[in-house]
Order: C-alpha cells, then structure tokens, then sequence
C-alpha cells in the first residue's frame, strides 16, 4: 500500500503526475492499494470565505486549470495543482481500479478559518459531527477542501 496525506500530490504538475503513477504501478503489488488524499479544484467554504472578504483572486485559485501560487515564508513559493476526483482518477484509470472517494472536510472550513472558529465551539462540534456523518457520500468531495481516493493496483497491472 501507498499513503499521500494532505496535498502532497498537488506540489506535482498533471504531466508529472503520470510518471508517478507508472512508478506506483511498477513498485506496487497485484492487488496492492494507493491512498491518497488529496485538495480538491473546487472548495466551497474557501470560495464562500474568500468572495465574503472580497478576494475574488483567492476564492477563485482552485478553479483554474493551470497551477496557481502558493506563497509560503518557510521555504520557496510553491506552485499548485488542484484536482478534481475524476481528474485525479483519470490519471491513475489505466493501472488502478476505483475502490472509494470520500470527501474530507466537507463541513470543516479550512485550517486558515480555526481561529475565528475556535470561538464558537459548539458550531466547531456541530461541523465536526456533520463531517463525521456525511464521510461516505462520495458527491460531497467535489465541494470538500480535501478528499480521499482509495485505488487499487488491477489484476492484470
């Protein structure tokens, strides 16, 4: 089995992503699985918050089709690919069979929205249980800021 957590495969341009995969299929067992979780192109808290402050710029990054900036001060910019979890899968549909898509924090906001929650605890419990009850309903990762695709390695990989 493979594991990506939060996002790391959105540091990988779509060309690139194919050399990935094919290194996936060739290191992985028959029937072995990848994991990956993954930031979504469309976030609806993200789009919501941004548009409300007026960043019409940031409500609109994980729209675009080409990568987009991410501005950090620990380290050199990094640029961005948002995916869908059918483009995601796309990638990956010639070596791997579709086993799940669940979405990841469909009703908790960003980790960048914490603060301003941190303070209205009961609604931070409320969206944690919602997110908690609505974890298997696959049409909900197009709107959640991650999801989490579960593949495995076909039989005649």
């Amino acid at each position: 089995m493979v594991f990506s957590n939060f996002g790391a495969l959105n540091c990988i341009q779509p060309s690139d992503l194919k050399e990935v995969v094919q290194a996936l299929h060739a290191r992985i067992h028959r029937g072995g699985y990848v994991v990956l979780v993954v930031m979504t192109s469309f976030c609806l808290w993200e789009s919501i918050y941004f548009l409300w402050k007026g960043k019409r710029d940031k409500a609109s990054r994980r729209w675009r089709r080409d990568s987009t900036i991410f501005e950090t001060q620990e380290c050199e910019d990094l640029n961005i690919w948002y995916y869908s979890p059918r483009k995601l899968y796309t990638l990956f549909k010639d070596y791997f069979t579709l086993h799940s898509i669940r979405p990841v924090g469909c009703f908790i906001p960003p980790s960048y929205m914490e603060p301003a929650l941190k303070r209205k605890p009961l609604l931070l419990k409320g969206l944690f249980k919602m997110d908690r009850l609505t974890a298997t309903l696959s049409p909900l990762a197009y709107l959640s800021d991650h999801f989490l695709i579960v593949m495995q390695k076909k039989e005649n990989g």
